[in-house]
């Protein structure tokens, strides 16, 4: 994979700081967010059939590090350019972040918002489901900005591929995350979708 790239907001220092400010005072009160309980839900339950290690492309403020924790995962390791992962080890007072896209392999790989900023997102996403260049067991496609609105993630076959994988772990995956392998909410304004995926 070329170099990763990540959302351009964070590419400035004071816009960073602002950013985890802004993640800081969420945080704060993170179960009045619907955002927040979804993946909480699905941290606590993977948690709870052993999955312990978390890798957060493009995590930003690293907001997803303390409700992973909280939630019975042991060890949590965000991935995102320099100012973004300076200000979140900064903050939370950590040294779990780092800029270095390397292999990696982890029990679950959380992509929050993340991967649609790519030049390619069907190619990022085609290698994290072929275990490049994070190997992960499970993979959390989180607030994905489905077929509507700018910025969205909108490769047809990308999605058929995982809709695929829904239909053959479908067992396993409604035990972790309900019913469906699924969950919509509103965020922003807008509809997002949260998927997961069994490797």
């Amino acid at each position: 994979m070329n170099k990763p790239r990540f959302d351009a907001t964070w590419e400035d220092a004071e816009t960073a700081r602002q950013q985890c400010e802004n993640a800081r005072a969420e945080l704060a009160h993170w179960q009045d967010f619907q955002v927040y309980n979804v993946a909480a839900n699905i941290f606590r339950n993977l948690a709870r059939i052993g999955k312990k290690t978390i890798i957060d492309y493009g995590c930003g403020a690293g907001q997803y590090r303390p409700i992973a924790l909280s939630c019975g995962l042991k060890q949590y390791t965000g991935i995102d350019q320099y100012y973004a992962v300076a200000e979140a080890a900064k903050w939370q007072n950590t040294a779990d972040f780092t800029t270095e896209l390397k292999y990696r392999t982890c029990d679950v790989l959380l992509l929050a918002c993340s991967i649609e900023y790519d030049d390619n997102p069907p190619a990022v996403l085609d290698g994290f489901l072929n275990g490049t260049p994070i190997d992960a067991e499970w993979i959390i496609l989180h607030r994905v900005r489905c077929h509507e609105g700018p910025g969205c993630f909108v490769d047809e076959q990308s999605w058929a591929r995982v809709r695929k994988l829904y239909r053959w772990n479908r067992e396993e995956i409604a035990d972790i995350i309900g019913e469906r392998p699924w969950q919509a909410y509103k965020w922003d304004g807008g509809r997002q979708w949260t998927y997961l995926i069994h490797q």
